[in-house]
């Protein structure tokens, strides 16, 4: 339970955007929010043809999850030292 509750905390911060932000970041969060959905509906496929069970398909989509918030993060991190801004 408290995973999920972490879990729901980063999206929660992830697409949380104070005033400062400008539209570049914005888009690339959006971007992001987009190519997390598609990983995630990637793996779940995949899972369903690999193997026909409820807790691999779970496992792949929370990895897949995971896997793309830190993607994310890092990009938006390193278009932010690019442009000398604080992280």
């Amino acid at each position: 339970m408290e995973i999920l509750i972490e879990i729901i905390g980063m999206f929660i911060e992830m697409f949380t955007f104070s005033a400062e932000d400008k539209s570049k970041p914005r888009k690339i969060r959006l971007i992001g929010f987009v190519i997390i959905f598609i990983l995630m509906g990637t793996l779940y496929y995949l899972a369903y043809v690999v193997r026909n069970n409820t807790f691999t398909m779970s496992f792949f989509v929370i990895l897949g999850t995971i896997m793309a918030i830190t993607l994310l993060r890092s990009y938006s991190d390193i278009v932010r030292l690019i442009r000398n801004e604080e992280i």
